[in-house]
């Protein structure tokens, strides 16, 4: 991500089909802005960012290579900041399963920006035994709202939506 290869992230990110509801966001949740300009029931392939404690979006491929690439140089950030853009990794997730945090099947990966204010948040997990785990969610947050993704400790975000299984996520800070 520092190195600006914001491409070979998103090659890196599983995309997912959705059925457009139709030409205009009908409300949160639904498929937008990849299905902008869309008809009733055409289908895309997108990419779902998640932003904590607010609404997420579903890109098309450029979109997420653009937002990864806002979000690497703090685009949007308040002037207030005067730190470098920089990007560093802070924890690894484990999901909670019964207690005990796994990393065999999936993890989280959480960046840090430079200026203390923004993480970026990669689910990864293996589809197929023999393949290697890919990006299946991208969460963008502020950390002074989710502290423990950079300083450790257990939340109850799980690693990837929609795994039952999993009801929080252990984080270990990386040195």
């Amino acid at each position: 991500m520092a190195s600006a290869q914001y491409d070979a992230v998103a090659a890196l990110t599983r995309p997912f089909e959705y059925a457009c509801p139709g030409a205009g966001p009908a409300g949160a949740g639904a498929p937008y802005p990849l299905c902008n300009d869309a008809t009733a029931g055409e289908r895309r392939t997108g990419y779902a960012v998640a932003a904590l404690q607010s609404e997420g979006s579903v890109e098309p491929r450029e979109g997420l290579v653009l937002l990864l690439g806002r979000w690497v140089t703090g685009d949007g950030v308040p002037a207030t900041t005067t730190a470098q853009p920089r990007v560093g990794l802070a924890s690894v997730g484990c999901p909670l399963v019964a207690d005990a945090a796994d990393c065999s099947e999936r993890f989280a990966v959480v960046l840090m920006r430079g200026d203390g204010i923004g993480l970026l948040r990669f689910g990864v997990q293996r589809d197929d035994p023999g393949n290697a785990p890919r990006i299946t969610q991208t969460i963008t947050g502020l950390i002074g709202v989710n502290p423990k993704m950079v300083s450790g400790g257990d939340d109850d975000i799980p690693v990837v939506f929609g795994v039952q299984e999993n009801v929080g996520t252990r984080y270990f800070v990386v040195n």
